[in-house]
């Protein structure tokens, strides 16, 4: 397939040229749908129409709460054709969680579905810069706009606004270590140069299918995954949710020769009861991110399957992707691998390359690194010096050049390639009444590779359960930030100013740990 031309500088000329050059080659395939590039082209024309109708201009922010569906992909173009930035926003949050996203980011308008409409309407009225409230089911609550039959009444033609290449396509919030969320604003520059890294780094060819395999399309590496695919001219598999078996099918149906996942993926597909009865021959290149992969997981999979699996180091203030194992060289254990057409560098605390093999922050330069956190100034001149993003990430690089990671974001847990913040869960559980003092930190899951457990001090002459805690927070936050287990202690470990000293608590758990290995 002919790459992309270097004239086509947005996301919506992108899909404009696929639909011109290949305009009856398969797009997407979701539940039993085939949907071509033109096809495709057409459904994001409508969209746009319907979106400058209601008033949405170039520079507008607009939301979109869905699961996976082509919807999801048509608002996105349609957006995008018109200039507007899209805001995804996790199908996973609480209310009020959704309510600083939408507040901070000055959305005016709001697409959700009818599964996810319960989430806005106990806010709904306590959204001020929101317009309107966009349904992509039918049977809308009163004063909520269906969206489908104004889709079907416009026009099918709308060629993308002239926008500059540094425009700000989308904007995904991250969760910083204060528990805020913070808006990267990614440009169509960002994101065109990614899904070239995407197709270099899985060496697409004219004849592949990816697949998708579950990963949320509100999610960066969802949709670098997918549009990294148009980009590339070749379809996608997209599924609504991870489901092994239905994983599994999928590879054989459509002879899938890749697919991105988290090592949660790897580790549920390779334990499904089914999966010797599916042919996975077709598989050749899988990327997996988000957490480590063990190694013995990785190779159980390879000799499984007969594909690759190139592990990589990302992040969504460098549009998902910045390292990667080779698949024409040495793959490193324990390496997230080398740059991908970007810089990388541990330094020390003055900006200075540490020695080889010492750890430093890793810090990176390129074309896909953010344009800035939206409206947030002071937080983009920290993590944005001298032209370097300061990931907060420890690594260090070996003689050959490939980085390792050390350790995650300050207090960062990782379960099954989502992120949680301790700061946020510690937040919540400082609300209950019985709970004197508690701490966050991850643990090691054999599925999850992380799930996050408190410790807890009650008040004096309070008992409360694990359960009742677990409970707790799993109605003020998104089910997977809230505590998978819970410890209750007379006392935690702290500094002389009173601080949580959480490394003894890791320390703790590793000696555990270590101990259990000992004498498994």
């Amino acid at each position: 397939m002919a790459k992309v031309p270097k004239s086509v500088t947005t996301l919506g000329k992108m899909l404009e040229h696929r639909a011109s050059a290949i305009p009856d080659r398969p797009a997407l395939y979701f539940r039993d749908e085939t949907i071509s590039f033109q096809e495709l082209n057409k459904y994001a024309n409508r969209y746009a129409n319907v979106f400058r109708d209601l008033g949405i201009r170039t520079g507008d922010r607009v939301c979109i709460l869905s699961p996976n569906r082509l919807e999801f992909l048509y608002a996105y173009f349609g957006l995008i054709k018109i200039g507007a930035m899209m805001v995804s926003l996790s199908v996973m949050l609480k209310a009020d969680e959704a309510k600083y996203i939408i507040d901070d980011a000055g959305a005016n308008v709001l697409v959700a579905t009818e599964y996810l409409y319960p989430v806005i309407e106990p806010i709904r009225d306590r959204l001020p810069t929101i317009k309107h409230i966009l349904y992509l089911d039918e049977n809308p609550p009163e004063g909520v706009i269906e969206l489908k039959p104004l889709a079907e009444k416009a026009s099918e033609e709308f060629p993308s606004l002239d926008i500059a290449p540094d425009s700000v396509a989308c904007i995904i919030y991250t969760s910083g270590t204060t528990g805020r969320p913070k808006g990267a604003m990614l440009t169509h520059s960002n994101l065109l140069h990614n899904f070239e890294s995407a197709n270099d780094l899985l060496r697409t060819t004219p004849d592949d299918v990816l697949l998708v395999p579950g990963l949320p399309l509100f999610h960066l590496l969802a949709q670098i995954c997918v549009m990294g695919a148009l980009y590339g001219g070749v379809p996608s598999v997209l599924m609504e949710f991870f489901v092994p078996q239905i994983v599994l099918e999928n590879i054989a149906r459509y002879k899938c020769n890749s697919f991105s996942g988290v090592p949660t993926m790897f580790a549920l597909l390779l334990n499904d009861p089914e999966i010797d009865k599916h042919n996975l021959s077709s598989l050749r290149i899988c990327f997996c991110s988000s957490a480590p992969l063990s190694l013995s997981l990785l190779k159980r999979f390879e000799e499984r399957t007969g594909a690759i699996i190139t592990e990589g180091y990302g992040l969504t203030e460098a549009t998902a992707l910045v390292t990667s194992n080779p698949i024409d060289a040495e793959r490193k254990a324990g390496s997230v691998g080398v740059p991908i057409r970007c810089e990388v560098r541990a330094v020390n605390e003055n900006d200075e390359d540490v020695a080889c093999g010492d750890v430093g922050e890793i810090i990176i330069r390129g074309k896909n690194v953010m344009k800035g956190y939206y409206n947030k100034p002071a937080a983009t001149s920290e993590a944005m010096k001298n032209g370097w993003l300061h990931t907060g990430d420890m690594g260090k690089f070996d003689s050959d050049g490939y980085l390792y990671v050390v350790d995650r974001k300050k207090d960062l847990i990782i379960t099954g390639g989502y992120n949680i913040y301790p700061a946020e869960v510690e937040n919540i559980l400082y609300k209950h009444p019985k709970i004197a003092m508690a701490t966050v930190i991850g643990i090691p899951d054999e599925i999850k590779g992380e799930i996050a457990k408190a410790y807890v001090v009650l008040k004096e002459g309070e008992t409360a359960t694990d359960k009742e805690i677990i409970e707790f927070c799993r109605e003020r936050i998104a089910k997977y930030k809230a505590p998978r287990a819970v410890e209750f202690r007379e006392s935690l470990p702290t500094t002389p100013t009173g601080k949580i000293l959480k490394r003894t608590l890791r320390d703790e758990v590793l000696a555990t740990e270590k101990r259990r290995l000992e004498h498994a």
